[in-house]
């Protein structure tokens, strides 16, 4: 049995998937199994995951009708005999230490992560962060590794796939409203059930963004992605006894996606904006959030939910905004 599983969804990648395998075959940690699981391409994916399996006995190719990139996350679980499990987009690529460095301090209990990179210059090298580098945490911590960049994402962690298993712990398949927070989700689902935390130090993830990728984020979904985002965090710290000061960080940092939300949904009519303006989650936020940094006249509107008030400022500065251009 190898010790990783490393799962790969593909989807119209031709012109990336060989430069991900090539990356994964290049690790200098080799126990391990490379499960490409081909989510109905209509491309040439297939057949080039079909001849990579010919090549390496590690690699086996998992073919499927289209049903989106979770299903195919989840096809990998399923078909998945190591003992830890990862994670890797097929439009990304990975330093030749990624997985080493996240088998070093994997464990049951553990949750060791890596931090993603943009830029190929970085891919390896290290990376402070608030967070010290191979430092165990106990879990009620992983909000600070959420403000660092770290948490609730899939593929810059290793995970222990029988707590997977014993937890029904999947991937969330709604391809068919957006695939939206499916990573957080499973992260704080895992989270909630190990112990530790440790931040390996390292950037050996790279995050290629472009605007089909399997992880582009949809924009029309922004709202109901962040309201539902500050639920699952809140309902994280509460139910795992985390610091009371985190959900003050965390109306703080929502507040603002709420707001930017809020200034682009005037455009589409005022029953849409009040619907933003008027959700609980909004006013919870605004009493909860330091808000000493946002629009004093924009907070007051909102506390004393005078929305065609506030509609009309939001009308007001986009007016303004356009004369001064």
């Amino acid at each position: 049995m190898p010790k990783i599983s490393i799962i790969v969804p593909v989807y119209k990648v031709e012109q990336y998937l060989d430069r991900c395998v090539e990356s994964i075959l290049a690790q200098t940690f080799t126990d391990f199994e490379l499960i490409l699981v081909d989510d109905g391409s209509p491309d040439n994916c297939p057949q080039m995951c079909d001849n990579w399996a010919k090549k390496d006995s590690r690699i086996r190719a998992v073919h499927q009708r289209n049903c989106g990139a979770a299903a195919a996350r989840n096809k990998g679980i399923a078909e998945a005999v190591g003992e830890y499990l990862m994670f890797c987009d097929s439009d990304d690529y990975v330093s030749p230490l990624w997985a080493e460095r996240l088998i070093k301090f994997a464990n049951a209990e553990t949750l060791p992560m890596g931090v993603y990179c943009r830029d190929k210059k970085d891919l390896g090298n290290l990376k402070t962060l608030a967070v010290e580098r191979e430092k165990t945490y106990n879990k009620n911590e992983y909000f600070s590794f959420n403000k660092c960049g770290l948490a609730g994402y899939l593929c810059n962690a290793i995970y222990h796939r029988q707590t997977v298993i014993e937890n029904g712990i999947k991937i969330r398949q709604q391809a068919d409203l957006g695939d939206y927070n499916e990573d957080l989700i499973f992260a704080l689902t895992y989270a909630s059930k190990i112990k530790n935390i440790v931040y390996t130090g390292y950037s050996d993830y790279i995050y290629d963004v472009r605007d089909n990728s399997l992880s582009h984020s949809f924009d029309k979904y922004y709202f109901v992605k962040y309201k539902e985002k500050y639920t699952l965090w809140k309902n994280f710290i509460i139910t795992n006894n985390c610091p009371e000061i985190q959900l003050k960080e965390l109306a703080t940092i929502m507040l603002y996606h709420f707001l930017l939300s809020l200034r682009n949904s005037y455009k589409q009519g005022y029953k849409q904006f009040k619907a933003v303006a008027s959700c609980g989650e909004m006013q919870e936020i605004i009493r909860a959030a330091d808000t000493c940094k946002e629009n004093p006249k924009i907070i007051n509107l909102i506390k004393n939910k005078r929305y065609r008030r506030l509609h009309l400022l939001y009308r007001l500065q986009n007016i303004k905004g356009r004369l001064i251009k």
